[in-house]
């Protein structure tokens, strides 16, 4: 039961499969691909999934990943990760759950769908269901009640169908206290970092730097960049001319009377003076991109028609696929764009939120390996980090060899001239005193005991090699059990949810015809 309980410590998979935060699951990341609705990505058991639908639920894991990691995201992440494959395994598993459950005979009521949607929060005002503010947020999210609903739907489907999976779960007192006492026993640990960056004594040669170099060309290839220049119509720059009349209002509040509570007022009036405005000042900003895409379709002369049209024709520095693009709010879908363009070709009209572009590519510049010279200071400085690296690891790996043949950190205090640092008594769910957060570290903590006062190997982590001793465990006296024993027995209760809905669902997939397009198995 302890194997089962760390393999799943933390794991709320359960809960991301039954679509509890289902606006979430509604509103986050909607594709704006303009997806071909017969091309197939996938068959499971003879029901197509579309290249639409790949692409909202690849569009959501993207943002995800991309909110996590920044300026450190890109193609090669998106690769390493496997997003993709993950995109694709998720809206299978749907798929394999929805005729699963209609195999079952289970079904959602329309009073079950209604009570589900009157309970969401994010359409109450005042504490109760608001209709109008139901139609306002999806036709601001431009998905109708229908496909909501039809979504929602399918999401109460799917957990009424791992209700009846997992039906029978039970959860034992011993088990629950078992965890207690897993999460809440403490150890006390010795231990000694190897930093690598202590080490200054690196000298290396230029031989080493070129052979260096010679054996990892394909890590210093440069990526592909490109020049681009563009026209950028602002919507702002309009509004100051634009005038909205009175009957404008009027004919705008008569047909979304819905919108608002309470007779037409002075600040109502404002609030629609606001949008009218906007909506103007975004068609004047697209008439004006129209016109010039209209001439440039017939003359690729970019910068003659910018100077006969008297528009400021702005060039960008070189830039990668990831950005960033200097004086571009949304650079990323602005470098995606200029990316798919082969050089000298004006693009179509490009809505960036904050205004339309029109782009045109310069010049485009190949990946490539530099030269050594180009690159030596950093081959310089890869290469030192790495014979740091390398005398860290050996030293640390000596030290733990001596511990376990009877040697003492005190001893190596002297020969390292690094001194021991204790821990002091710590649990599972603290970070370590001194060190921090560091899974790696702490789950070698746990594993030590008298009979076993070192681990197996050095633990490596981003602040260098640590060797650890066993000094000490304090088992817990069950003093704050009762106020954390409905905690724990729900987690415990999730943490078999999970185990038997993925042995039931690797059951399912072998026993379903499965078909997947090439390319998206990544």
């Amino acid at each position: 039961m302890l194997d089962l309980m760390r393999k799943y410590a933390g794991n709320w998979l359960i809960k991301i499969i039954l679509g509890i935060i289902i606006i979430v699951f509604v509103f986050w990341g909607v594709g704006s691909f303009k997806a071909n609705k017969d091309n197939t990505v996938a068959q499971v058991n003879g029901e197509t999934i579309t290249i639409e639908e790949f692409r909202d639920e690849y569009n959501k894991i993207i943002e995800q990943v991309r909110k996590n990691f920044g300026k450190n995201f890109d193609d090669d992440m998106i690769k390493a990760l496997g997003l993709k494959r993950h995109a694709l395994d998720k809206i299978i598993e749907k798929k394999l759950l929805v005729q699963e459950a209609k195999k079952l005979n289970l079904k959602v009521s329309e009073k079950e769908l209604a009570n589900a949607i009157y309970s969401l929060k994010v359409f109450h005002e005042d504490g109760v269901f608001s209709k109008n503010l139901y139609k306002r947020m999806l036709n601001y999210q431009k998905i109708s009640p229908e496909k909501f609903e039809a979504i929602m739907e399918k999401s109460m489907l799917i957990e009424k169908l791992i209700t009846f999976i997992t039906a029978g779960i039970k959860v034992s007192e011993i088990e629950v206290k078992e965890w207690y006492q897993w999460l809440n026993t403490s150890v006390n640990i010795d231990f000694i970092c190897f930093d690598p960056e202590k080490y200054d004594d690196v000298k290396p040669l230029n031989e080493d730097l070129k052979k260096h170099f010679e054996d990892n060309k394909n890590s210093y290839k440069t990526k592909p960049e490109l020049k681009a220049r563009y026209l950028y119509f602002d919507p702002d720059s309009y509004s100051s001319s634009i005038e909205i009349q009175d009957k404008d209002i009027q004919e705008y509040f008569d047909a979304n009377t819905e919108k608002f509570k309470e007779p037409l007022n002075d600040d109502i009036k404002n609030r629609i003076r606001t949008i009218l405005k906007t909506e103007k000042a975004n068609s004047i900003a697209y008439d004006e991109a129209e016109k010039v895409y209209e001439t440039s379709y017939d003359n690729e002369d970019f910068v003659k028609i910018a100077e006969q049209q008297n528009l400021n024709l702005i060039t960008t520095d070189f830039f990668t696929a990831q950005g960033p693009v200097k004086g571009i709010k949304n650079y990323t879908e602005f470098a995606t764009a200029a990316f798919n363009l082969p050089a000298m070709q004006i693009s179509d009209i490009i809505d960036l939120k904050d205004g339309y572009y029109i782009i045109q590519v310069v010049k485009k510049i190949s990946e490539r390996i530099p030269d050594f010279e180009e690159v030596k200071e950093n081959i310089l400085s890869d290469f030192t980090k790495l014979k740091q690296d390398e005398k860290a690891s050996i030293d640390s790996e000596e030290l733990l060899a001596e511990l376990k043949k009877g040697g003492s950190m005190i001893e190596a205090e002297k020969k390292y001239n690094l001194k021991p640092i204790s821990t002091g008594f710590f649990k599972r769910n603290q970070l370590i005193p001194v060190i921090g957060y560091d899974r790696k570290i702490s789950e070698a903590c746990f594993s030590l005991s008298d009979k076993t006062r070192f681990p197996e190997n050095v633990i490596k982590s981003s602040k260098g090699y640590y060797v650890l001793e066993f000094k000490g465990e304090k088992k817990s006296e069950y003093e704050n059990f009762k106020e954390q024993h409905a905690e724990i027995k729900e987690k415990l209760f999730e943490q078999k949810q999970t185990e038997i809905f993925n042995v039931w669902i690797k059951e399912i997939k072998s026993k379903s015809k499965i078909s997947c397009g090439k390319g998206y198995q990544e």
